[in-house]
């Protein structure tokens, strides 16, 4: 059998109106050369029904018989991968243009990169229409193969390495078992790898849109019953692979920062889970114990009540709504309009 040059793969789960809309966009694609493959993570809504209504013998359909977990969902939707990358998208997710893998083909073809992330473009967390671009650089950025550590780590977090869509991987024998136990950053491994050895590549000009839900961000600043956050797997092997020296930069960076988030756990969960946040982030990194900020976003956090918060997040929203880091803004607003009319608003 002959393999198709892109897996595009989708883990799934409950979410059969919006997978209905992303299965429908990505049969759009000028390029053909692709297998679409879902692995629904034992939904109970109308998933299987959906997919099996689209009559595409591109599209690879595995059904777990229990939920297994959003990781290993994960590990069992690159182990059914046979094409020569992997293109990962969530089941909320989209492909804004209809050339965009006809596009990558062309990059890859010239350049073989092991990993390339495309842009990304947030759909409004309340309303419709969209928000923000997630990504503010505007022009492409290679990384040769080779880099060090600490190179390719600037790079994932200045691309948004962490969000699943729009994610081109080369495939390689025993990818599955590079996937991690964090959700956000299940990949990391592999993507890491794949850099090192063959470079990578953000893509300004391609792009995806993707939606943020309340549930995602419970994921992530979640403790769960093992004491961890989420992205403790995350950090845990970017520890292994940059140096010494540039451990103190990283934790400022890519630590520190959660606590400005507080407000947003208080308003989606409760003060006992804020808690519990903090007390993790501070036994992960101390020296927040004499961070003025920190204490003053906890004591607002904890005292302001979440009506206060929601209309704080409503004028942050209305501030946000702007594209205006994206290219080809005309054809962005243009091409989201045409299919939100043709596959949302049914």
């Amino acid at each position: 059998m002959t393999k198709p040059f892109f897996s595009i793969v989708i883990p799934t789960y409950n979410r059969y109106e919006l997978l209905k809309a992303t299965i429908a966009i990505t049969l759009k694609q000028t390029f053909k050369d692709f297998e679409l493959i879902i692995s629904d993570n034992a939904s109970t809504d109308e998933t299987q029904q959906v997919i099996k209504s689209f009559k595409d013998k591109r599209i690879r359909y595995y059904r777990n018989k229990i939920n297994i977990g959003a990781e290993l969902n994960y590990q069992k939707v690159f182990s059914y991968a046979r094409g020569k990358y992997l293109f990962t998208m969530g089941d909320d997710d989209f492909i804004l243009f209809e050339d965009t893998l006809e596009q990558i083909k062309k990059i890859i073809d010239k350049k073989n990169y092991g990993f390339l992330r495309l842009n990304l473009i947030e759909r409004k967390f309340i309303g419709k229409g969209l928000r923000k671009s997630i990504i503010t650089i505007e022009k492409d950025i290679v990384l040769p193969k080779n880099s060090s550590g600490e190179k390719i780590v600037h790079f994932f977090n200045k691309v948004a390495a962490g969000h699943v869509a729009g994610l081109v991987i080369k495939n390689s024998k025993g990818i599955e078992n590079k996937v991690t136990d964090c959700r956000e950053t299940a990949w990391i491994k592999a993507i890491f790898e794949a850099t090192q050895k063959d470079g990578a590549l953000f893509s300004s000009k391609n792009y995806m849109v993707i939606t943020w839900s309340q549930g995602d961000i419970l994921t992530h600043y979640q403790v769960s019953k093992q004491n961890r956050l989420m992205f403790e797997t995350y950090t845990d092997y970017v520890f292994k692979v940059i140096s010494p020296k540039e451990l103190n930069a990283f934790k400022n960076a890519d630590n520190c920062p959660d606590f400005i988030l507080q407000p947003a756990i208080k308003l989606y969960s409760n003060s006992s889970n804020l808690i519990k946040f903090d007390k993790r982030l501070v036994k992960l990194e101390p020296r927040l114990k004499r961070n003025l900020l920190f204490w003053l976003f906890i004591i607002m956090a904890l005292l302001l009540p979440k009506f206060v918060w929601k209309i704080i997040r409503a004028i942050q929203h209305a501030g946000k709504n702007k594209i205006n880091r994206a290219q080809n803004l005309k054809k962005v607003y243009n091409t989201y309009a045409f299919l939100s009319k043709q596959y949302f608003l049914k």
